[in-house]
């Protein structure tokens, strides 16, 4: 996932500190991520992007909503934040990179 990147990109999730930006940002992310759900119980989280509900291209430049899933199991319950997640993607060369995204969800809920 780091790989589909910028160099130096921006991330907003709802875990503290809740803002990483600039060339170790999704490494301290992913850390700070597992530090938080480790704290809570959380085990074994997996995360379905839907089809875009927004998308707005211009030129190198993109701006993207998709429908998320956030599916794991805390405390032997399977629970589930169901929110969007808006990316914004620059065109280098051939290909698309995330320069930024943000996911936006309410608190989890039980899978039934």
């Amino acid at each position: 996932m780091k790989a589909e990147h910028v160099a130096s990109p921006t991330i907003v999730d709802n875990a503290a500190p809740f803002r990483w930006s600039g060339p170790d940002a999704f490494d301290q992310w992913l850390h700070d991520l597992g530090e938080s759900e480790a704290k809570v119980g959380r085990i074994g989280g997996s995360v379905f992007f839907g089809a875009p509900v927004d998308e707005v291209v211009a030129g190198d430049h993109a701006y993207v909503v998709t429908p998320s899933r956030y599916t794991f199991k805390q405390k032997g319950r399977m629970l589930r934040e169901t929110g969007y997640t808006a990316f914004t993607l620059v065109k280098q060369g051939a290909v698309w990179k995330v320069e930024s995204w943000s996911w936006a969800s309410p608190s989890a809920a039980a899978v039934k």
